[in-house]
């Protein structure tokens, strides 16, 4: 059977545009609820995390939605109360390097880091040189699969295999841009 309770982390310039618009026609043709951000808002309040509260039409106790599907900064606590407890998690990630290329290309306008930076090459050599943290605009020049994930920055090394399984107790499946066609059969 489909499942009717999903959330997809649709993270930055990985391929989400694809799979959300695979998943809108899914709830659209069910009659789904869809967790909307409020009205004039683009995004959940991104790059802060995820609250509930962002989301048109909920209410505390009310009912809860069936499709939660747009860029966030993941915060499971806030996201529960949104969604269903038979939720169906799952997202997608790209090659570190390419979404690097990626990202530096797109958001070159919005991020002062990426603007201030003769090239990529320049920057990845020596990001704390361009990089200001809280300049609005820079959550761009992070690792940006691991802020939309919602992980702590920065972290222990010894402390990210214990992070990961977090995510991986949260997120079941985890498509693989490289990997798209196979990922949509999964």
């Amino acid at each position: 059977r489909p499942r009717s309770h999903v959330v997809f982390l649709k993270t930055h310039k990985t391929g989400g545009s694809s799979l959300v618009n695979l998943l809108s026609r899914h709830g659209e043709s069910r009659q789904l609820r869809f967790a909307l951000p409020l009205p004039r808002r683009y995004q959940f309040g991104y790059p802060s995390p995820f609250r509930a509260e962002r989301v048109r039409g909920f209410r505390p106790g009310g009912p809860k939605f069936d499709l939660l599907c747009h860029h966030m900064r993941f915060h499971l606590p806030e996201v529960q109360r949104v969604m269903p407890n038979d939720s169906f998690y799952f997202s997608i990630v790209r090659d570190p390097g390419a979404l690097a290329e990626s990202a530096f290309s797109y958001f070159r306008a919005a991020a002062p880091a990426f603007r201030a930076s003769p090239s990529l090459d320049a920057f990845a050599a020596s990001p704390g040189r361009f990089f200001r943290a809280g300049q609005r605009g820079n959550h761009y020049a992070r690792n940006l699969q691991w802020f939309d994930f919602g992980l702590p920055e920065p972290s222990e090394p010894a402390e990210i295999p214990k992070l990961l399984a977090g995510l991986e107790r949260v997120f079941p499946l985890v498509l693989l841009a490289e990997r798209f066609d196979e990922g949509l059969v999964l």
